[in-house]
């Protein structure tokens, strides 16, 4: 068992890489955004081929995973590499 939790996955999708970054970006909170359409949204940046996510919350949680992934195109869609770690800050408790 590792010291520090961390859950790693493979997704594979049949989409462009480009279609899968639009609908990341679509999850993601926006600056204008209202309580109510902040649900269910995440935190977070997409980059050219990785992100950085977690769930939005509206309370301190320091122990919400971290999801940190990286995308490759393929002929046929997108695969998805997932990491879900906790944040660095954790592991200073």
């Amino acid at each position: 068992m590792p010291f520090f939790p961390v859950f790693k996955e493979t997704l594979v999708l049949p989409l462009p890489l480009k279609e899968v970054k639009e609908k990341l970006r679509k999850r993601l909170v926006a600056d204008g955004d209202l309580p109510e359409e902040k649900k269910g949204k995440f935190n977070g940046k997409v980059f050219e081929n990785t992100f950085r996510i977690s769930l939005y919350i509206n309370y301190p949680d320091n122990y919400l995973p971290l999801m940190v992934g990286e995308l490759e195109a393929t002929s046929k869609g997108t695969l998805v590499f997932i990491t879900y770690r906790l944040f660095p800050f954790v592991f200073a408790f």
